[in-house]
């Protein structure tokens, strides 16, 4: 009988980094092998260390526990979906209705569903109208404090007033496809632009896919676009060091789990037999004596 570690370590774009992966395959932290360092991800410190906004915490608020758990679970499997789907379309693949991706929540392929292809038609129609050109695409960054995975570095067209021409500028991007976009946004584009320290990058934003605006063509297959320059930028780095700060009040010192789970089990169950009945005695009482029958 062999056993399996609870958790792993799993490669990313950089040779020196690791996601310490649950079997799940989630993942808290990162481990930075040359450093021999455990780092917690950028997602994890903005949930302990920066609050969503009370707009998003009303919304949870108006429905139950288990709606929003299953509300909270869907837009996280959706979000990873189209992540793939994203990364497979700026690889050149071509993506349909039919392409298959894992369910982020049973880990089985599943088709594309109809909120996730307007979302995917709302990248095309971005595509279309700002011309990106990419750099790096899923990129991992790390420094002493903290990791995560860059969604896109690269270059697109941008008018910084209505009337002006357009603009190429370079840009590190995240895609959304969430019902808005939250503060927390601004801290983790800001910290993935701090760790990468790219002099040349402009703008930070963010892309959210699958809105109702007009510009994807059809229903539901808009996109909203918001960047934020340089100085915004450093704004937004110096709140997350903020919230890192309150993450590490919160979070205890991280220590890696070395627990291992056996592959197989067997028990044995006996089966079940009924007890021999005991037989009992009569006992005879006198006035004298009592006798054993």
């Amino acid at each position: 009988m062999e056993n399996i570690k609870l958790y792993s370590n799993q490669p990313t774009s950089d040779p020196d980094l690791f996601r310490y992966v649950n079997l799940d395959g989630d993942w808290q932290y990162y481990f930075i092998k040359s450093k021999n360092l455990y780092v917690p991800a950028v997602n994890h410190v903005l949930k302990l260390g920066f609050p969503k906004g009370i707009g998003f915490y009303n919304y949870l608020l108006s429905v139950s526990k288990d709606q929003a758990e299953k509300i909270l679970e869907e837009a996280g499997d959706k979000g990873a979906r189209v992540h793939d789907a994203v990364r497979d379309l700026l690889g050149g693949q071509k993506v349909s209705l039919s392409s298959m991706y894992p369910n982020d929540i049973t880990g089985r392929p599943e088709m594309i569903n109809i909120d996730e292809w307007h979302c995917l038609l709302a990248f095309k129609a971005f595509c279309d109208a700002v011309k990106p050109e990419k750099v790096l695409v899923e990129h991992s960054v790390a420094t002493s404090a903290y990791a995560g995975t860059v969604d896109f570095v690269g270059t697109m067209l941008i008018r910084e007033t209505p009337k002006a021409e357009p603009k190429r500028v370079k840009v590190l991007l995240d895609w959304k496809s969430g019902h808005g976009i939250y503060d927390d946004y601004k801290l983790q584009t800001a910290a993935y632009f701090e760790a990468l320290k790219d002099p040349f990058i402009e703008y930070t934003g963010v892309i959210r896919l699958g809105t109702k605006h007009k510009n994807g063509g059809l229903n539901n297959c808009g996109y909203e676009v918001k960047l934020w320059n340089k100085d915004e930028t450093f704004k937004h780095y110096q709140a997350f060091e903020s919230a890192l700060n309150i993450f590490r009040f919160n979070e205890p010192e991280f220590e890696p789990s070395e627990v291992e789970m056996p592959t197989e089990i067997q028990v044995s169950i006996p089966e079940y037999k009924v007890p021999t009945p005991v037989k009992k005695t009569r006992v005879v009482r006198t006035k004298k004596q009592n006798v054993k029958e």
